[in-house]
């Protein structure tokens, strides 16, 4: 009996051992660098905060880098993405540039293997990016209830005046930044994309400029502009304009005629999950440029139309992916100037095939008249997407709880002025700038 007893012991002592070896992930001390980038000679920077996520878990580590700029991270092994930051006073900003204003420094990397046997150190060169007059306020992407609500009817983005004077909305563009939806291992090493499985435009037909055409530009299938000559849409120091993909109450059923003349009502039997928008200030109305738009894209003859500058899509109206796999860019054009452009299909069409006048094209939009931009990420980590928009713009990005949630990205209140005036943070990095998961704030238009 005893000696059964004592094989018991053993037997369950190395199943447990099994047990615990199957649950045991390694740990990797990995080597991080962050610097103020070529523009300042790649000093190193010291206390920037250094943020890492595991794609596969969504587990954070939050790290400071030391006197040399370094960090030696010890994490379980995966793939991460990592965020770098630092925001400096005037006076701070002043001993190392001889300018006298507060700077923010930001740097990204996404899809990072950090692993025993792939343990290549990161070097983060931040960049200053340049603080704009106006910001992306808020935008709704996420959408609300499929069935319920308004599905994606209802989205909505918000332009504020940060500065402390007027400024003319006349010409400014809106645009949808393209960029891959997914990561494929399998694309690794080809040449239609970065390292990082974003897509390589230096290899897109029509595109001449080299590897500037990765870090100098940015490319958009769907470019929106505000109407007016020069003076006609004034914007008052801390206002804001909410422009619709559909200026209607949403918390009412909608009734359309498809292009077969059959009428549809959209029922909303929770109307507590969408939004009023029928006294937008802008919305995107589509039918007057594109032949096949959506049954819902019904116009308000009581709110101006926002001009569909550039399309080259099969989307009817403005819509944002409400998984997150987007980006924004907010610059000054004129129409002439965007025709202008050079656009190019995918990288990933092959110049060899016959590409027909209706195949894809993307605007390439430099970035050097970006006034501000943001990224948004897929809500699974799991399904981690390199930016669309360069660090130099937005370093970070929003990511929502989840599709039809009903939830708006809010830029953060960084100072509230005596006069009631406030003024939104704007660090060129939303992961820090923004909060994810806000009720929609529709203040503007009541």
């Amino acid at each position: 009996m005893k000696r059964i007893f004592t094989l018991l012991v053993v037997v369950t002592a190395l199943w447990s051992c099994k047990k615990d070896d199957e649950n045991f992930v390694q740990k990797v001390e990995h080597s991080i660098t962050v610097t103020y980038g070529v523009d300042y000679g790649d000093a190193p920077i010291a206390e920037a905060t250094v943020l890492l996520v595991n794609q596969q878990t969504s587990e954070k580590y939050n790290f400071k880098t030391d006197a040399n700029g370094k960090v030696m991270a010890v994490v379980p092994a995966g793939t991460y993405s990592i965020q770098a930051s630092k925001t400096l006073t005037a006076k701070e900003m002043e001993a190392i540039s001889g300018q006298n204003i507060e700077a923010s420094f930001n740097g990204s990397e996404t899809n990072k293997e950090i692993k025993l046997d792939n343990n290549v150190p990161t070097i983060i060169a931040t960049v200053s990016g340049r603080v704009g007059n106006l910001v992306i306020k808020q935008i709704y992407y996420q959408a609300s209830h499929i069935k319920t609500a308004a599905n994606y009817r209802d989205q909505f983005f918000e332009i504020y005046n940060n500065s402390n004077e007027t400024i003319y909305l006349d010409g400014l563009c809106f645009a949808q930044i393209t960029g891959v939806n997914s990561v494929s291992s399998s694309n690794q090493g080809k040449d239609e994309y970065l390292p990082n499985g974003q897509y390589n435009w230096s290899v897109a037909q029509g595109i001449t400029q080299g590897a500037a055409a990765n870090t100098d530009y940015v490319y958009s299938d769907e470019i929106l502009m505000f109407p007016g000559s020069g003076k006609e849409y004034p914007l008052e120091a801390g206002k804001s304009v909410i422009v619709a993909q559909n200026a209607i109450n949403h918390k009412n059923p909608l009734t359309v005629t498809n292009a077969n003349g059959k009428k549809h009502t959209y029922e909303v039997t929770t109307p507590e999950l969408t939004v009023d928008l029928s006294k937008a200030h802008f919305e995107a109305y589509y039918t007057p440029y594109v032949k096949r738009t959506l049954p819902t894209d019904v116009e308000n003859p009581n709110v101006p139309n926002m001009i569909l500058a550039y399309h080259s899509t099969g989307r009817g109206d403005m819509i944002f992916d409400p998984l997150g796999r987007d980006g924004f860019a907010i610059f000054r054009a004129t129409q002439d100037q965007i025709k202008a452009w050079s656009s190019a299909p995918l990288p990933t069409v092959n110049p060899n095939n016959n590409i027909k006048d209706d195949t894809h094209r993307h605007k390439q939009i430099p970035v050097n008249i970006i006034i501000d931009g943001v990224n948004l990420q897929h809500y699974e980590d799991a399904s981690a997407i390199p930016h669309r928009v360069p660090d130099v713009i937005d370093a970070g990005h929003i990511k929502g709880r989840g599709r039809y949630s009903s939830k708006s990205a809010i830029r953060k209140i960084k100072i509230t002025l005596p006069n009631g005036r406030k003024v939104y943070q704007d660090t060129n990095n939303s992961t820090n700038d923004f909060n994810p998961d806000e009720t929609p704030d529709v203040s503007a238009i009541q």
